[in-house]
Formats: C-alpha cells, sequence, structure tokens
C-alpha cells in the first residue's frame, strides 16, 4: 500500500471540498473499523510517494474477516501523486485486485498482472494518471474471469460538488481473459 497527498474526489468527511488538503480517506486494509487506519489524499497532485521499479509483487493480497474494506490487493495506490516512480512492475495471483488506484494522479509503465482473483486492474476516487504498456493475463476464481478492469467514480462521504473525476488514460496494452 503507498499513500499519498493528491487530490482524490472520495473524501471521509461531509462538507469537505474534494482536491483540498484536508479532504482524506481511509484506505482498504487499513481502516479504522479494522482498527488500524491510514488516511491519504490531499492537493498536491505532484506529491511523491517514492519509486517501485523492477519489482515483483508475487502471491499477495487477501480478504480478512469478511469486514468490508477490509482487503488487501496485489498492489494499493491511494492519492498517490505524479511524482511517483511505477515503471516495470509485475504483481502475479493476487488475492483481490491485482493494482487497485484509489484518486491521486500517479502514471505507469510496464506493467504486468497476472492471475488476479478480483479485477486486474480496479481504479476510482478520482484516478487521473496513465497507465502505458501493459500485460494482463485474467484469470477468475470460479471458472470465469473477473474484470480486467474495473473503473467507477466513488463520492466517499463528501456532499460537495467536485469536477474531480475519475478518468485515466490507458494505452499500449495487451489484457485477456482466460476461463480457470
Amino acid at each position: 500500500i503507498l499513500n499519498g497527498r493528491a487530490k482524490i474526489k472520495a473524501c471521509n468527511l461531509a462538507n469537505t471540498a474534494p482536491g483540498d488538503a484536508t479532504c482524506q480517506a481511509e484506505v482498504e486494509g487499513i481502516t479504522a473499523s479494522t482498527g488500524r487506519p491510514a488516511l491519504y489524499g490531499g492537493a498536491t497532485d505532484t506529491d511523491s510517494s517514492g519509486r517501485l521499479n523492477y519489482l515483483q509483487i508475487r502471491y499477495p493480497g487477501a480478504f480478512f474477516n469478511g469486514v468490508a474494506g477490509d482487503d488487501l490487493n496485489g498492489l494499493t495506490l491511494a492519492g498517490v501523486g505524479s511524482g511517483t516512480l511505477i515503471d516495470n512492475v509485475q504483481i502475479h495471483n493476487s488475492g483481490d485486485d491485482g493494482v487497485e488506484i484509489f484518486g491521486g494522479t500517479v502514471n505507469m509503465k510496464h506493467l504486468i498482472i497476472t492471475g488476479a482473483l478480483d479485477d486486474s486492474l480496479d481504479c476510482d476516487a478520482g484516478w487521473t494518471g496513465k497507465a502505458q504498456f501493459l500485460i494482463v493475463r485474467q484469470t477468475g476464481s470460479t471458472g470465469t474471469p473477473d474484470g480486467l478492469v474495473e473503473c467507477s467514480n466513488l463520492n466517499g462521504s463528501t456532499t460537495v460538488a467536485t469536477t474531480i473525476q475519475t478518468r485515466p488514460t490507458i494505452s499500449n496494452f495487451t489484457m485477456i481473459a482466460v476461463a480457470a
């Protein structure tokens, strides 16, 4: 899990403006309901959460205790900004999503996602970054593939109108769905 301070759409406090420095949310897998809250989000689109390059993440991801939001993806990017480098990364056999992105502006290149049990690439909460040069091989846990890509536009608890929308740019990709 990488948490950053870039803009998100899903503020955890009502009447908080998305894109404001006070607009934050709890990241999946580390929420108050699980006793381990961790916040992400803010107003710095160029925020850096460091770099991940030439990395394999194998057999990650899991659902815990049946509590909503208490699950871990292969790689979770929450409010991560464009100053973060994600390049030449493989996620293999995740027990949940391969990569899930919650808002932010992070860009990724040379990404391989194989065998995720849920969606291979999942994005929401206002992610506006780019993903280029992807290879995805999706196999489902029940004999049929789940989603290769699932993107939504979650609002969280905020009641303030916003122009922040989930609209990533995904280019130069090969995605294959294979029944298990």
